[in-house]
């Protein structure tokens, strides 16, 4: 496949009948990623048009109690083949974010993506960066600036549905109209900067890739015409140039590109869109910093290696708090329960 054969064009009948149906089920994106094991991230893909596959389609289509004929609209060959992957497919949904969670706190990964009673609520930076992503995807396919930015206040609403409470007294419940402003201040300076000078080629383009016996499931949020990776990022922290080192994500991103063309990437680049606090004269607007790496054969098996590491702590069971990392635990969700877990 060459960059000229990419395209990402959205289903827009599957979506419509999957926003139907959750409307007419009065599930929310939470909700259904609950009741299918699937995060909510894919599921909002899903919103808008990408089709599952494997036992994500199977998990959906039980969720929704839906014949996948009528959800997929597709042939019945094409469905077999689905339910057929779907049959022997027992393997986790590896991720660079699973592969994180694990590195940061093994008690954290326990209370993610192990303990099916233990869900965790939004938090307002997670839904804020949620809703510029899709803002910049909406910008991608063509829409105005102006419209693209009403699509923030909609999402922002739908993530903080569940929003975590405040987890000390220091903190202040959300405001979405504030995080809604700070969000399209987010999208215009990542027009200006970014969306500007881009040709896409692909956006949130899916990518499976084999990091030793895992299946690790990558989403590039943008290829660029001259052969970029680009991730956006929003952050209150200003990053530098060192935090890319030794990045797990970068090499999952190289090895999609490669995966997907078959060929080298130029550069994997890291559009940070950088939250600024309120000063005495008032809210500040956010900043933009551009950060580029690259990645070769002694990353990728450094990655790899990971990854194996990962899968057999995680296969023997062993989960345990860790406090000492660059995180702590004064921002955890699940800090009271681990408390009660973990002793």
């Amino acid at each position: 496949m060459s960059i000229s054969a990419l395209t990402n064009a959205p289903t827009a009948d599957f979506a419509a009948r999957l926003r139907g149906t959750m409307a007419q089920e009065h599930l929310s994106v939470r909700q259904l990623a609950a009741a299918t094991g699937i995060s909510a991230a894919s599921i909002r893909r899903y919103m808008r048009g990408t089709e599952p596959r494997g036992r994500h389609l199977i998990a959906l289509t039980d969720a929704l109690r839906m014949d996948p004929h009528v959800l997929m609209g597709t042939p019945d060959a094409l469905l077999s083949e689905f339910a057929q992957e779907a049959s022997h497919d027992t393997e986790p949904n590896w991720s660079t974010s699973r592969i994180q969670d694990y590195l940061r706190c093994p008690a954290l990964y326990w209370f993610r993506h192990v303990a099916p009673s233990e869900k965790e609520p939004a938090s307002p930076e997670a839904a804020l960066g949620h809703a510029v992503h899709r803002a910049i995807e909406v910008l991608y396919q063509g829409a105005p600036l102006a419209q693209a930015a009403q699509q923030i206040p909609l999402d922002l609403a739908a993530e903080l549905e569940g929003a975590r409470p405040p987890l000390n007294g220091d903190e202040e419940p959300p405001d979405p109209e504030a995080l809604a402003e700070e969000g399209r201040a987010m999208l215009a300076l990542y027009a200006r900067e970014v969306a500007a000078r881009v040709n896409p080629v692909a956006v949130e383009q899916r990518v499976e890739v084999r990091a030793g016996d895992a299946t690790m499931t990558v989403v590039v949020d943008v290829i660029g015409a001259d052969g970029m990776v680009r991730d956006t990022k929003t952050t209150k922290r200003k990053p530098s140039a060192g935090d890319l080192d030794s990045n797990l994500q970068a090499t999952a991103l190289s090895m999609a590109y490669r995966e997907l063309l078959g060929e080298p990437e130029r550069g994997i680049a890291f559009d940070y869109l950088i939250r600024r606090g309120p000063d005495r004269h008032g809210p500040r607007p956010p900043e933009y910093l551009e950060l580029t790496t690259a990645r070769n054969g002694t990353d990728y098996d450094r990655f790899k290696r990971i990854v194996e590491g990962v899968m057999q702590a995680a296969a023997r069971g062993n989960f345990y708090p860790n406090p000492v990392n660059k995180f702590g635990c004064r921002g955890c969700a699940f800090r009271e329960r681990c408390n009660e877990i973990f002793v």
